[in-house]
């Protein structure tokens, strides 16, 4: 009983969706203007990550705003150069709330798009079946980027440290080296 009770809890914390405001960064930016809406998860590594790839668009020059993946979401993309969506991977896919606002969303007009996802294992499958979604609803994919906490993300220039840290770091360079693909 235990154990499906813990089941069930997972479940529900993992779809849940979690509101928050449009957090602003680089409100003077210039390059741009991109809308990052994440799913936070079940820990604080999407949030990090996701945070990270924002200051690295900032780091180049974008306007960006961040929030989650929930109702109060913006709906209407018009003002915006960039979308981002970050999730975590439960069981080979995104979270149900982030799935639920790309539905919400529906023609994205050849939005530029970049998908940013955090695993503890493989995020390969998840962002080739969001990449879909997003390219089905006329997104035009410029970036698909996974990090794990269980298995080497690689290695970034600017950090050391471990596996999280590395999959942080790279996430910034990410989205600094993202701005010259989305425009």
């Amino acid at each position: 009983a235990g154990l499906l009770l813990a089941a069930a809890w997972v479940w529900w914390a993992s779809s849940r969706e979690v509101v928050t405001g449009v957090k602003p960064l680089n409100s003077n930016g210039t390059t741009g203007r991109a809308l990052i809406v994440y799913h936070p998860g079940l820990s604080d590594f999407p949030d990090r990550v996701t945070a990270s790839f924002a200051a690295g668009l900032a780091a180049s020059g974008w306007r960006v705003e961040r929030t989650t993946a929930s109702i109060q979401a913006p709906g209407d993309l018009d003002g915006y150069d960039l979308l981002v969506l970050g999730s975590p991977v439960y069981a080979n896919a995104a979270a149900t709330p982030l799935s639920r606002y790309l539905e919400r969303l529906g023609d994205l007009r050849g939005k530029p798009v970049a998908l940013v996802f955090t695993a503890a294992g493989d995020a390969g499958p998840a962002l080739a079946a969001t990449a879909e979604r997003a390219t089905a609803a006329h997104g035009r994919v410029v970036g698909k980027y996974g990090y794990t906490t269980q298995r080497p993300n690689g290695a970034s220039p600017s950090a050391g440290g471990s596996n999280v840290d590395q999959a942080i770091a790279m996430a910034h360079d990410a989205g600094r080296a993202l701005s010259p693909a989305a425009q």
